[in-house]
């Protein structure tokens, strides 16, 4: 099992340069970072993580809106561009995965984003993952021009589209909704057929799109110690296997347990949170996930550091 940081990085943060070294310092094995291009000031889709999902209500204001909805400010507005981030990220490292969770396919160009996966890929010698998801925002994908109701049929197209890209000289795509003749699209990526593309949803459609496109899974708000998780996951690989792919290319990632400060110092970890940690990586492993992602959220920088010093403790306990 590996063990990475999905972190966001913006202007308060850490920069993405200082940000990766610490990773790789610390002895993670990647980094992910998630990606909104914007957020809508005036928006009826709540945020997907709320548990009240509910729309607004009739004669409800949006300052009462706003009361019963997470403040997505540090969050989701100040988000850097993964791609541009990522780059930079890889100049000063050598080891660490660079990933993406997630990627919102219906918000980017196919062509465009191959160009740029495939660049990265080749900027970090092929140390890229992309996890993908359709995005749970129907405002700011509506201002992509893509319709709510064809998000899912945009993300396979799209994704479909780009692994030819990456995989052929003379490259063409006939879809619904991606639609081009022979092109030259360079440059390929430095791993054979692009990078893993790790879906990000959890849904009853999730494990056939992932069988017919995609090369994993991360469950997205399952949380880790759901019972249901590890069932889920081999029934995962038993559609994989049906399906005549190769057991062995099936990646799973998912986010670890949070481990929060002791006290005072956001550098201590209480060793009962450790100990429970521990036992549930372990838990994991044995069903099948292959990578754990503390999700540290967005720390200023003054606890960015000691942040990543506090899961590391996690990594020599389990060593």
């Amino acid at each position: 099992m590996q063990f990475g940081i999905h972190i966001i990085v913006n202007h308060l943060t850490l920069s993405p340069a200082e940000v990766a070294r610490a990773v790789e310092d610390h002895g993670f094995d990647s980094l992910f970072l998630g990606e909104h291009t914007h957020i809508p000031v005036q928006r009826d889709t709540a945020y997907i993580g709320l548990g009240d999902r509910t729309p607004p209500q009739p004669g409800e204001g949006a300052d009462e809106l706003r009361k019963r909805r997470p403040d997505l400010r540090a969050n989701f507005w100040y988000l850097y561009d993964p791609f541009i981030a990522l780059a930079a990220a890889a100049t000063v490292t050598e080891r660490i995965k660079l990933g993406t969770a997630i990627c919102l396919i219906p918000e980017r160009d196919p062509i465009t984003l191959a160009q740029e996966i495939a660049t990265l890929d080749q900027i970090s010698g092929g140390r890229v993952i992309i996890g993908i998801g359709s995005g749970w925002n129907r405002e700011e994908m509506a201002n992509h021009g893509v319709a709510w109701k064809d998000r899912h049929r945009v993300t396979r197209e799209r994704v479909e589209a780009m692994k030819v890209l990456w995989s052929e000289e003379e490259a063409e795509y006939h879809g619904e909704t991606v639609d081009f003749d022979p092109v030259w699209c360079y440059p390929k990526p430095v791993q054979e057929g692009g990078p893993p593309i790790l879906m990000g949803q959890n849904s009853p459609m999730t494990f056939e799109r992932i069988v017919r496109y995609c090369d994993g899974w991360i469950p997205y708000r399952i949380p880790i110690g759901d019972p249901d998780i590890l069932p889920a996951i081999a029934r995962l690989r038993s559609q994989w296997a049906d399906a005549g792919r190769d057991p062995n290319a099936l990646h799973v990632a998912m986010n670890g347990p949070a481990i929060p400060p002791a006290g005072d110092d956001p550098a201590e970890a209480d060793p009962a949170d450790l100990d429970a940690a521990a036992a549930e990586v372990e838990r994991l492993r044995e069903g099948g996930v292959d990578r754990l992602l503390f999700n540290l959220g967005s720390p200023k920088r003054d606890l960015g550091y000691p942040t990543l010093d506090r899961y590391a403790s996690l990594l020599k306990r389990i060593s």
